[in-house]
């Protein structure tokens, strides 16, 4: 009869040690199953010889879809149909793999290796913990799985067209896996077959790898990582090529807990990509600690990176990314962190290879808190002629730091830029592909300590670059740029500029609150015949540019460009203090234009600027035009506002206000606070003041449509005895009569008439109490005596009130 599976049992309480050769013979191509609950060894000297799929597992059964079980300690069956699962014992045992089998002109070694290069075969580990100490497990083409699962638990078998399938649906606890000393986990083929690795923690290091390589015209099959932790360290790899037609395999890492990569160090990580990047030859005997996919020659596209886990932690020279070196696109990088992605000193990456004509892939990275940190790059670059891919962040709280006291020209940008590395988040194009787009939104964002967001382009190794992308940035409450590099000049910016003869990009910020200050900008200049791009900012309370804090879309050096234009809305307040600039000047091309709008001021104090001045160089360049819309202006200090030109007209200056304060009107700049549109050789400017535009009715209260009629609200005291007549018995400071003055400032007021004709003034005298029978009067007024006590009496005297009131006469009586 045709065998098509070999069951192999170990009774006993030993483990099973291989060291040779392992061979099933005969049959059509079988598949061979070896179980042994207390735990399986291969040692370096063992190899397979079996044509069909490999499964070793310290299980303690094999299930099968009738509910028959394989057991080693049940009877033994005589025929059975293909197995449905993995029933795991009370203790499991470990699997540990040692082998090294390198066939003669293997780049690397195969270890255990089933079929003959076919993409029906699986070779797998299950157990309590599965060690790889520098062994490799192959199935070119076919499908790698490793499983390490607790007590008493369950895994699903599937027949598939690679082998078999491992099903963790129903099991509920996990063991470790570890792969160290150049361990290998290898699917390549003309379509890389699937990986599989389930666990709880699974640890990558010693430049162990999992390689899923295609080499040809059948896509690769995914790599799969699922555990509660993954740590990757000391040039630990997960890798997907394409040197195909194919595309490449994707990466797909699911974690319940964390990712932690930590590499070999910033420098010797830094170094080894950039030679990568440069030949596009992967060492696998030199790596990163690394996740990354890549096309080499072909036009395949290199596989997508999805992560998901709560924390992601990148450490010290690792890198997680994709790249392209041909006609293929390199993958796009997806991250998703539950609470956290830290990358310190690490790179985040896609790119196109100066040779490549693919476009790069697009960075998502989707978190609560992003703390990039040290010269960690998250950036997509262009080098070819493709287009760089995109990023984009969606995150509550943003932060990018540099804390390090030394810094180097170490690094891909720096290299290229000769500057020193910094914290950079980036698009970039070397190349003549267009640099891509930064899309980010969040609630918080701070930039400090030299730390960059740019989407630039540089000229200077391709002539005519292609242009910069565009930078979009929300922020629900406030962004904060700050202060500059250790040992080096280079602010904290955000930067759409560009180094070639190709436009700059536009930058769009949208907060409500903007803060740049101590050395830190924004700007989208050029530094080259390239147009600089525009700058838009949105600010719902307030944009404050503090100590050198800068604003600038400039065209410097001996570049003919022009200056780009500057939108700011702040919805209360724009203040320039302490030499902080917003400026669009230009050493050769006309300046850009400045569209500034405060809803309650726009201050300027101690040297600080506003200036579209043209031709600072000696050009024939116009000067920008200004245009500021705000109730108050206020500048103090030697601060300016400037729309000069050198050869070329003045620019035109149109302001609307309530009151400008501080500044005056000149025909030159001075020592003073100068509003200015000058210029040197050319015709003047104009300046245009229009009377801030205001509503009359604005914030009055309507009243009710029908008055209420007053007359019954009287009150009628006074008709209540004789002829009801109302007396004044005081003027209160008004004069006798309208056409006199009103006499001296006394205070308070006293009248100064007679008053016996108004009533009888006469006032009776006390009625005299005896003392041996008192009566207690109840006060009916106070006086103030001379010496200024107060005295409670039964009747007041008029003569000491210090507030007369208007009173009812006495009746008269007839």
């Amino acid at each position: 009869c045709s065998i098509e599976r070999v069951i192999s049992r170990v009774t006993g309480n030993n483990i099973t040690s291989i060291d040779g050769i392992l061979s099933v013979t005969g049959g059509n191509s079988p598949d061979f199953f070896l179980i042994n609950p207390n735990g399986i060894v291969f040692g370096a000297n063992a190899v397979l010889n079996v044509p069909g799929s490999f499964l070793a597992s310290t299980a303690e059964s094999i299930q099968f879809a009738d509910g028959s079980e394989f057991s080693t300690t049940g009877t033994t069956l005589l025929s059975v149909t293909t197995p449905t699962g993995l029933g795991m014992g009370s203790n499991p045992g470990s699997i540990t793999n040692a082998a090294t089998f390198t066939p003669t002109g293997s780049p690397v070694p195969l270890g255990l290796l089933v079929g003959s290069g076919g993409t029906t075969e699986t070779i797998g580990l299950v157990g309590g913990a599965v060690n790889l100490t520098g062994g490799a497990l192959t199935a070119l083409g076919g499908r790698v799985e490793v499983g390490a699962v607790g007590a008493n638990q369950t895994v699903g078998l599937t027949s598939t067209t690679t082998g078999y399938e491992l099903d963790y649906r129903s099991t509920n606890s996990f063991a470790d896996i570890s792969l160290s000393q150049g361990a290998l986990l290898n699917s390549s083929g003309v379509g890389s077959g699937p990986i599989q690795l389930r666990g709880d923690r699974i640890a990558i290091t010693e430049q162990a790898q999992i390689l899923a390589a295609t080499t040809g015209a059948v896509d690769g099959a995914a790599v799969t990582v699922t555990a509660r932790q993954l740590d990757l360290t000391s040039q630990g790899a997960i890798l997907s090529t394409t040197s195909g037609t194919g595309s490449g395999a994707e990466i797909n890492l699911d974690l319940t807990e964390s990712l932690t990569m930590t590499g070999v160090g910033f420098e010797q990580g830094i170094n080894t990509f950039n030679a990568f990047l440069a030949t596009g030859i992967v060492d696998l005997n030199n790596l990163v600690t690394t996740v990354s996919t890549f096309t080499t020659t072909s036009s395949g596209t290199a596989g997508k990176i999805n992560l998901t886990a709560p924390v992601v932690n990148l450490q010290n020279g690792s890198s997680f990314g994709s790249t392209t070196f041909a006609a293929g696109n390199a993958g796009n990088v997806l991250m998703q962190a539950s609470q956290q992605i830290t990358a310190n000193a690490s790179l985040v990456f896609t790119g196109t290879s100066p040779i490549a004509t693919g476009t790069g892939g697009d960075i998502i990275l989707q978190t609560p808190t992003l703390q990039l940190q040290n010269g960690t790059v998250v950036g997509t670059s262009v080098f070819g002629t493709g287009q760089g891919g995109n990023i984009g962040i969606d995150s509550t709280t943003i932060e990018l730091t540099d804390t390090r006291s030394t810094v180097s020209n170490l690094g891909l940008f720096s290299s290229l830029t000769n500057l020193p590395s910094r914290t950079l988040l980036g698009t970039t194009t070397f190349g003549r592909g267009r640099s891509g787009d930064i899309e980010i939104n969040t609630q918080t964002f701070n930039l400090v300590d030299g730390s960059s967001i740019v989407s630039q382009t540089y000229g200077e190794l391709i002539p005519n670059a292609g242009r910069g992308g565009q930078i979009s940035i929300t922020a629900s409450e406030s962004i904060v740029l700050e202060g500059t590099l250790a040992d080096s000049a280079l602010p904290s910016q955000f930067d759409a500029s560009t180094s070639s003869t190709s436009a700059a990009g536009d930058l769009t910020i949208t907060t409500q609150n903007l803060t740049i200050q101590n050395g830190a900008e924004i700007t989208a200049s050029t530094r080259s015949g390239g147009a600089s791009g525009t700058i838009t900012i949105n600010a719902s309370e307030h944009v404050i540019l503090r100590n050198q804090g800068r604003l600038a879309t400039n065209a410097v050096g001996t570049n003919t460009g022009a200056g780009g234009d500057i939108t700011i809305a702040a919805g209360a307040s724009l203040q320039l203090l302490d030499n902080a600039q917003i400026t669009a000047i230009t050493s050769q091309g006309n300046g850009g234009s400045l569209s500034l709008r405060a809803g309650d001021i726009l201050l300027l104090r101690r040297g600080s600027l506003i200036s579209t001045t043209a031709g600072q160089a000696g050009g024939s360049g116009n000067g920008g035009n200004i245009t500021i819309n705000a109730p108050v202006i206020a500048g103090y200090e030697n601060s300016d506002i400037v729309a000069n030109a050198f050869a070329g007209n003045g620019g035109n200056i149109t302001i609307t206000t309530q009151g400008i304060f501080g500044l005056a009107f000149r025909d030159q700049l001075t020592w003073g606070n100068d509003i200015t549109a000058s210029s040197q050789f050319g015709v003047n400017g104009t300046i245009t003041v229009n009377e801030f535009s205001l509503d009359p009715s604005s914030g009055l209260v309507e009243l009710v449509a029908v008055l209420s009629d007053a007359s019954d609200q009287v009150d009628a005291t006074c008709a209540a005895t004789g002829d009801s007549e109302f007396i004044a018995t005081g003027r209160g400071g008004i004069p006798p009569t309208p056409d006199m003055p009103r006499g001296g400032t006394i205070r308070p007021w006293q009248d100064i008439r007679k008053l016996d004709r108004f009533f009888d003034a006469t006032v009776a005298p006390p009625s005299t109490v005896s003392a041996s029978n008192p009566t207690i009067q109840e006060a009916t007024g106070f006086q103030t005596l001379p010496d200024g006590q107060i005295a409670l009496v039964a009747e007041p005297d008029h003569q000491f009130a210090t507030h007369p009131h208007a009173t009812c006469a006495m009746a008269r009586h007839p």
